[in-house]
């Protein structure tokens, strides 16, 4: 559903990493089409303090 300005509001749970491939549909719902990515199981320092800073905001 999209709002009056043309955007949309998304609410995503971040189970597995994803590669957005495009969309499969727009009616009567929105469906895009993605394709899963396998983890590395490692994490860059810098996705740490990003992650703690956003759990700040919230």
């Amino acid at each position: 559903m999209s709002t009056r300005d043309g955007t949309s509001n998304l609410l995503l749970l971040g189970l597995k990493r994803i590669r957005y491939v495009g969309a499969a549909c727009y009616k009567p719902y929105r469906v895009e089409c993605v394709e899963p990515l396998d983890s590395t199981g490692e994490e860059a320092p810098e996705v740490s303090g990003l992650r703690d800073r956003l759990l700040t905001m919230v």
